[in-house]
């Protein structure tokens, strides 16, 4: 459960650092440009790997899960004071469970490519340059930044929450009851049959541990430059 709590503080990490740096950037752009749409672009372009990531995630999941999906778009819009939403991707109506997935899919998808990509360069070690650090060092970057939810990614997860509570009270009010000493016997009696399975699952969280850690410590650089020099 450890090693389940370090993964889940460093995406809470992600998550708070993310919000700090698109602001930073913002910032930053703005100092230069004196320019909301100039600089709306400017951040659009630095991030847009991780967006093309974001939006791809809604975009296939939705067709995986035959919801209408429109064109992706991955032009910069500002939709308020100094903020600007990166991209975007219209989906058709759907039952709450089906929005749910697509609205958490950049989430996952985002975790996987950080993860896989990290672990297959330290595997077959295809690094060997400066450059292609630097350049998988920004792809990670971009990534971990922008595969966290919007509010319009969670307008689905209210509803889920509302039917799951409701059918917990349903199945209680109708006798069906959870008897937590014959679960508590299922998991034991479970648990030694995955066990292999278990350790295998204990070791790619160890290894998304470390991986994961690496954009954030490059967000913590960022942060740390722009508190700095007063920019946030």
């Amino acid at each position: 459960m450890g090693f389940v709590a370090v993964l889940l503080a460093e995406i809470l990490l992600l998550y708070l650092l993310a919000r700090k740096l698109q602001i930073g950037f913002g910032r930053l752009f703005y100092k230069f440009t004196k320019s909301e749409r100039l600089s709306g672009y400017l951040l659009a372009v630095l991030f847009l790997p991780g967006t093309f990531i974001h939006e791809i995630a809604h975009f296939l999941t939705a067709l995986f899960l035959l919801v209408p999906v429109g064109q992706i778009e991955l032009m910069p819009e500002v939709v308020g004071e100094r903020s600007v939403k990166l991209g975007s991707v219209p989906i058709g109506k759907a039952d709450p469970v089906r929005r749910f997935l697509i609205g958490v899919a950049p989430l996952v998808f985002g975790l996987l490519t950080i993860i896989l990509t990290i672990y297959i360069l330290s595997m077959y070690r295809y690094i060997d340059t400066w450059w292609q650090i630097l350049l998988v060092g920004y792809f990670i970057f971009t990534i971990g930044n922008t595969m966290f939810l919007s509010r319009k990614d969670l307008e689905g997860a209210w509803k889920l929450l509302v039917l799951v509570v409701i059918a917990f009270i349903t199945l209680y009010f109708i006798g069906l009851r959870i008897n937590l000493e014959q679960l508590a016997q299922l998991l034991l009696a479970g648990r030694s049959l995955g066990e292999g399975w278990s350790n295998e699952v204990l070791e790619i969280i160890k290894k998304a541990n470390i991986f994961l850690a690496i954009p954030v410590i490059i967000d913590i650089v960022f942060v740390t430059v722009f508190k700095v020099v007063k920019i946030l």
